[in-house]
């Protein structure tokens, strides 16, 4: 899946994206948006993340799981391995089908991706394949709020086990520290602002933005208000990369 005209800058990545079902899709704009309209939104940003996935040139396999099977065409359109699921049973079992996957052809780490981060770029992959080189390490990006966990890279694949949906920013530091692995936590604006919320949207149409995903929402919200801009934590426009003393201390 590497570009022909891509530099190899670090270790090739199996990116996983888990994607819910179709009626489990943002649910939390309910009061926002309509069914279609987060049907659309889940789209458009899936397709910005695998293309900017694709772009970076960094990638051995992408693979997006799924029980919703009307995504597989937008899938084989970047070259994505569609893994379908029998029923949603949640982001972590969706990750480790998506591992698995990886695991039987070789991968000795994996990246996950949600489908939901409209402004990741190609440098932020290319950051994470960088940091993939270490022989054993974790490296976790949070959401804004400090409470999710917006990328997840694990070297090996299987050397924490994951907590979404369970504050799994907390529990995966956690969980890296009682593995004595060396933890990374990578703070960029561009991969820790998703789209959960009224603010989250809020915060993202301020910024100016040529995708896709910039100019549907723009055109619902144009002229209605939005409220409850959340404070971010990292104003900084660069990434910060912050090595974390893992090792837990001995009684």
């Amino acid at each position: 899946m590497q570009r022909a005209d891509a530099d190899k800058v670090g270790t090739r990545l199996h990116v996983v994206i888990p994607v819910k079902s179709s009626s489990k899709i943002k649910t939390r704009l309910s009061t926002l948006l309509k069914p279609n309209q987060r049907r659309t939104l889940n789209l458009l940003t899936l397709r910005h993340i695998m293309n900017t996935v694709v772009d970076s040139g960094q990638v051995e396999d992408l693979i997006v799981v799924s029980p919703d099977r009307t995504i597989k065409p937008f899938c084989k359109e970047y070259g994505a391995f569609f893994l379908q699921e029998e029923k949603d049973q949640g982001v972590n079992a969706a990750v480790a089908k998506g591992v698995n996957y990886c695991m039987n052809k070789g991968a000795s780490s994996s990246l996950v991706i949600p489908s939901d981060l409209p402004c990741i770029t190609t440098t932020d992959i290319l950051n994470f394949a960088k940091m993939a080189d270490e022989p054993r390490i974790v490296v976790i990006t949070p959401s804004m709020r400090l409470d999710g966990t917006n990328v997840l890279l694990r070297k090996p694949l299987d050397v924490i086990e994951t907590y979404y949906d369970q504050n799994s920013f907390s529990s995966h530091i956690r969980e890296a520290q009682r593995a004595n692995v060396k933890l990374v936590l990578y703070l960029s604006r561009t991969v820790m602002l998703d789209l959960d919320t009224e603010g989250d949207i809020a915060l993202f149409l301020e910024q100016e933005s040529q995708t896709e995903v910039h100019s549907y929402l723009t055109s619902i919200f144009d002229k209605t208000p939005l409220k409850k801009k959340p404070r971010f934590i990292h104003p900084k426009s660069e990434a910060v990369i912050l090595e974390v003393n893992s090792r837990l201390k001995s009684d």
